[in-house]
């Protein structure tokens, strides 16, 4: 393991090097890149990051789901200017939830026509 303290640049040529940073808001003034590309991860199951803040574009491809809360909602940055899927790759499913009483609505289109069933 090698620890770095802050002011402090160490180069590794150790495959398996694991990086402790000592401090607190420590400052990337360079990319931050793994060894190997499609190789590593950010986190682990039970060692989550809790916050991510970023700007400009998230890139990558997802399998499974995206799940947990959302506040606020979810909105364009310009009026219109998004959409949910895309012309050749749409939503099966869109559920939405009655805000008088607790009833969930799944939404599809089958046959052309809009279809909402409770489930």
């Amino acid at each position: 393991m090698v620890t770095v303290v802050p002011g402090q640049k160490v180069l590794s040529s150790h495959v398996n090097a694991k990086l402790d940073i000592d401090g607190s808001d420590n400052k990337m003034t360079t990319n931050f890149v793994p060894a190997v590309g499609n190789s590593f991860d950010l986190g682990l199951t039970g060692t989550r990051w809790k916050d991510l803040f970023l700007s400009g574009t998230a890139y990558g491809s997802l399998s499974g789901n995206v799940t947990g809360d959302v506040v606020g909602g979810i909105e364009p940055a310009t009026n219109g200017a998004k959409s949910v899927g895309t012309s050749t790759k749409g939503m099966a499913y869109v559920y939405l939830k009655d805000t008088a009483n607790t009833n969930v609505y799944r939404l599809e289109v089958v046959s052309g026509v809009l279809q909402a069933t409770l489930i």
